[in-house]
């Protein structure tokens, strides 16, 4: 008498289970195809705006802070003459956004980049968004930025 096997179906499916386990896992790590001025650049950015948005914006104009290290010596010497009363330089706006994000990155040259901050009003009332240019640059071996543009 011939005896016939059958697979169990359930170990089809714990194979199954375990091959797109594995390959879910190996997608993980997929490298950031980003250049690495962008990435160090932007890192620095957003240590930037989040000490910015943590303190006063309208002290911005004093800047001697710890967020003096994140801005080239050339950007704090014209930032008294850039600063307006009424708007802030960093944000280009008078009312305070309640946070911001470092958008799309631009390679300008090996040591200078353009990153966008896009700067967001969330509340019961309102959405909105705008955003600002930052151009970065490499000063010895720190991204700095250097100048902010609507």
């Amino acid at each position: 008498m011939n005896v016939v096997r059958r697979h169990s179906p359930r170990w089809a499916v714990i194979l199954s289970i375990a091959a797109v386990s594995v390959f879910g896992y190996s997608a993980c790590g997929v490298p950031n195809l980003e250049p690495e001025e962008c990435v160090r650049s932007r890192e620095s950015v957003k240590r930037f705006y989040s000490l910015h948005f943590g303190t006063d914006l309208r002290a911005a104009a004093d800047l001697r802070d710890e967020r003096s290290t994140y801005l080239t010596d050339d950007l704090l010497n014209r930032l008294p003459s850039l600063q307006d009363q009424a708007v802030d330089y960093f944000t280009k706006t008078s009312e305070s956004p309640k946070s911001f994000r470092v958008g799309r990155c631009l390679v300008i040259s090996g040591s200078e980049t353009e990153l966008q901050v896009v700067l967001l009003w969330r509340d019961d009332t309102r959405s909105d968004q705008a955003e600002v240019k930052v151009k970065s640059v490499l000063t010895g071996e720190k991204w700095s930025i250097d100048d902010v543009n609507n």
